[in-house]
């Protein structure tokens, strides 16, 4: 089954009830799209998408920077089925202690919370198997400082000596639930561990960086699930051939009102469902990998043990969502920190037919405060003018990078997708505050291929699908989604 685009976007937002009362904490972004008392402040005049003239597909052919970049154009466009489209101020928003608290009460209620026991005896026996292994030669030597016996004799000393030190991983340590500064970083703060619900371990990862572009996020999983980097699942399609996937045994709908349901006892009511895509969840055995002492090498997926579905929530404004791409925002001009920057913010919600499994909120925005109910947009005729001229400008780059490479890349990009839809906008110098404006999207698939046969290998050539160019629809200016301006 194929990720897919979730079209119905108003039956997104009809939230699915749970038993029991529900209390909306005021912390949590809730933006009732465009209450009554909004609309009356904001500006309302502005194009009307019923009279904005629109072709019923954008098409053309172009070839530019000497030669090495080809563009070939038919596009369906798309707007969203809404009478206007809104703009909006947006800020940054850190997770405080009531945030953590009215997750906790969501997931796990009052139950007792404990310290991640992340190195157990268990978890070192497992490493010292390992080291048996490769002592025995049944796996290479794999190890920081040196890939010898003598090297391995202290791993493995080591090792036993924190295996007497370390708890058993059924070791309950209390812990309070309190968010908290860590110590060497003041600008950051921090609680992690778990608790359990029905018999199941439900662990949670809330981290603040204001110091850092993308590192705010609130994590919480079901045991067994993932860890607080990722979720341990594959989309259906992209199991790999020695493992046996299975189909979900609830439906699309289903897990949309599901997540519904969960953002709702969350009091977050302005985020709809974007995309879904069924997936198979999938355990690791750590015992078929070695070890090194920074990371684990070699990870051998165990078996398929469920199935559920992935979906991926936008915030949305007047009915107009602000559309995702792979481009995380966090980018810097080059030869300038990486710090000041301001990641996109990203939720995904992970459920099997039991229900949520896996929830990430990851650089959350405070409530959207909409300035322009109907902002005017230019000329669609305009932007098509500035596609074919800008789509080669912003890719002239390629000639340096052809010489520093020493051989030549020749480029094609296939747009298939014209989209308008809202964007967080952002000053250069500003990672605190922003605007959600409409943007002109413009999808493809990008390839890449070497003229000389021989440096293939150094290339790419299938391609992704993203976007290659970005166009502000309000003044046809130029947007680049890796620094978010």
């Amino acid at each position: 089954m194929k990720k897919r685009i979730c079209a119905i976007l108003a039956a997104a937002m009809m939230f699915s009830t749970f038993a029991g009362c529900h209390k909306v904490q005021d912390n949590f972004p809730a933006n009732e799209i465009i209450s009554n008392s909004t609309a009356d402040t904001a500006e309302s005049s502005g194009t009307l998408l019923a009279d904005f003239p629109v072709p019923d597909r954008f098409a053309g052919d172009w070839t530019g920077v000497e030669g090495c970049v080809t563009v070939h154009v038919d596009a369906a466009i798309s707007l969203p089925e809404v009478d206007t489209i809104p703009t909006a101020t947006v800020k940054r928003h850190f997770f405080t202690q009531e945030d953590a608290d009215n997750l906790r009460e969501v997931f796990t209620s009052d139950t007792p919370f404990y310290e991640e026991n992340i190195v157990t005896k268990q978890s070192l026996q497992k490493r010292l198997e390992v080291y048996y292994d490769m002592e025995r030669g049944v796996i290479p030597i794999q190890l920081d400082g040196g890939n010898t016996k003598e090297v391995l004799e202290g791993y493995i000393e080591r090792t036993k000596a924190a295996i007497e030190e370390a708890p058993d991983e059924s070791d309950c340590i209390p812990k309070d639930f309190i968010l908290q500064k860590e110590s060497d970083y003041p600008e950051r703060d921090e609680l992690s561990g778990w608790s359990e619900a029905d018999g199941r371990k439900i662990h949670y990862s809330i981290h603040n960086m204001r110091d850092f572009g993308i590192g705010t996020s609130a994590t919480v999983y079901l045991d067994g699930y993932g860890n607080n980097n990722f979720c341990c699942a594959y989309e259906l399609e992209e199991v790999p051939d020695m493992l046996t996937s299975i189909e979900p045994t609830i439906s699309e709908k289903e897990a949309i009102a599901m997540g519904d349901a969960l953002l709702e006892r969350l009091g977050v009511r302005d985020m709809v469902c974007d995309q879904i895509s069924a997936v198979n969840y999938y355990t690791v055995n750590y015992l078929l990998s070695y070890y090194t002492d920074n990371s684990i090498a070699g990870n051998s997926i165990d078996e398929i043990h469920d199935a559920g579905y992935k979906m991926r929530y936008v915030r949305s404004v007047g009915g107009v969502p602000v559309i995702y791409t792979e481009n995380s925002g966090s980018a810097s001009p080059e030869g300038e920190s990486d710090l000041q920057t301001w990641g996109y913010e990203q939720m995904e919600i992970y459920v099997n037919k039991d229900g949520v499994v896996y929830f990430l909120w990851a650089q959350p925005y405070e409530q959207p405060k909409v300035e322009t109910i109907a902002a005017e947009l230019l000329p669609f005729s305009d932007i098509q003018d500035i596609f074919a001229k800008m789509i080669m400008v912003t890719n002239e780059d390629l000639l340096a990078i052809n010489i520093k490479n020493g051989f030549e890349v020749h480029e094609s990009k296939d747009v298939h997708d014209v989209t308008l839809r809202l964007m967080r906008v952002r000053d250069k110098d500003n990672v605190t505050e922003g605007r959600l404006i409409p943007v002109w999207d413009f999808w493809a698939l990008d390839k890449a291929h070497a003229v000389d046969r021989s440096y293939s290998k150094y290339v790419y050539e299938d391609g992704y699908e993203r976007v290659v160019l970005t166009i502000n629809a309000l003044d046809g200016t130029i947007i680049d989604r890796n620094l978010g301006y």
